[in-house]
């Protein structure tokens, strides 16, 4: 994000963007850290360097989504005040969190130290691209990627741009993505990847028109014919990110919820138990999706355990606790453990109940609900 102007007092560079002062600044810096992040496909626990940090405000947030950060920023006052930033809010974990004062065209990092990289309104301040492109690549691991949110090639033209320049001497350059590509592709970089979306105030499509949009033919004046979008793009804001060659191992650390899948096949259980029965249990598993399984719990989720389901004969749920058991190693696709379990059935009244066993990717999702089959069973008690 662009630096903090030399004026701006503790209190503000504590709140920024977020506040009365900075109103449709704030609403635009969320926009395009939420375009940037998820341009950036991780998942919580990724290490992301918050480049050209400022307030913090980019390390508060991911930190929130459970990412672990290191803030780089050149000046240390600055750095100070992100850091109580993240401090001040309990539901931050600042254990998760790092500044470092450092020059972004020399950034002091070991080659492949982050996930991800993440510049919103930084690069053009910069007074050497390509030095700060190659230095993105080598503190990058293979597959990772740099994203950005930066303003068009009219940037230093704008009446602010002159201002700042004049008032603090501060760098204020072009992004013209011809050039951003060129020397992307020169520094070693694989892809560059646009995300075209335009602020919401330029778009405002009648409904009575989207008939017309629905056929492809956007009407007049909605600023979403390819034109239109690609000038906006080019000249006034730009979502981009680079992708350096490679590929990391993909685990469920890393992964999305699709890309986990397991077939289960569950000792017999009993067709009929006494109330407050205890059922052991062993559980086949084979990993047939295309993630390794991490067996080591994380703070942040991302690790697979097997879980049992209780339902009601309706198929109203009952419980989703019993039986949680964690994984004896990690498993890789294709590769098969055995978990032994057991079954509590304390607590539940007499009645016909549906056992399901499943695995779950811990604070993401259960597998059955991105399709993968489950082993289920009947049971009465009583």
């Amino acid at each position: 994000m662009a630096p903090l102007a030399p004026h701006y007092s503790r209190e503000q560079a504590l709140r920024f963007p977020l506040g009365i002062d900075s109103h449709d600044t704030g609403l635009r810096y969320l926009f395009d850290f939420t375009v940037a992040a998820r341009a950036l496909e991780l998942r919580p626990g990724a290490r992301v360097l918050d480049f050209a940090s400022g307030s913090g405000f980019l390390s508060e947030l991911l930190n929130r989504l459970g990412y672990r950060t290191v803030a780089l920023d050149i000046d240390v006052t600055t750095l100070r005040h992100a850091r109580e930033r993240v401090a001040l809010d309990p539901r931050n974990a600042p254990e998760r969190a790092r500044f470092v004062c450092g020059d972004g065209q020399r950034l002091p990092f070991a080659d492949g130290s982050f996930d991800g990289v993440l510049c919103l309104n930084a690069l053009h301040h910069m007074p050497d691209y390509r030095a700060t492109l190659a230095e993105m690549l080598r503190v990058l691991r293979p597959g990772g990627r740099a994203s950005f949110s930066e303003p068009g090639s009219l940037h230093s033209q704008s009446p602010e741009s002159v201002a700042v320049k004049q008032q603090f001497g501060v760098v204020e350059k072009d992004v013209v993505l011809d050039e951003v590509h060129a020397l992307a592709r020169e520094v070693g970089f694989a892809r560059m990847l646009l995300k075209p979306y335009l602020y919401p105030e330029l778009v405002a499509l009648d409904y009575t028109d989207f008939a017309r949009l629905r056929a492809g033919a956007p009407p007049p004046a909605s600023r979403l014919d390819g034109a239109t979008v690609a000038e906006i793009v080019e000249k006034s804001h730009s979502h981009f990110c680079l992708v350096k060659p490679g590929a990391a191992e993909i685990t469920s650390a890393s992964a999305s919820p699709d890309q986990l899948r397991a077939r289960l096949a569950t000792s017999a259980l009993p067709a009929t138990a006494p109330v407050g029965a205890r059922l052991a249990a062993s559980v086949e598993c084979v990993n047939t999706g295309a993630a390794t399984w991490l067996a080591a719990e994380r703070d942040v989720g991302g690790h697979v355990t097997l879980g049992i389901r209780v339902h009601r004969e309706d198929g109203r749920l009952v419980d989703d606790l019993r039986g949680r058991r964690a994984l004896p190693r990690d498993v890789r696709p294709g590769e098969t453990v055995r978990v032994d379990t057991e079954l509590s059935l304390e607590g539940l009244p007499a009645g016909r109940y549906r056992i399901v066993f499943d695995m779950v990717h811990e604070r993401v999702a259960w597998f059955r609900d991105v399709g993968s089959p489950v082993s289920e069973h009947q049971i009465r008690l009583g």
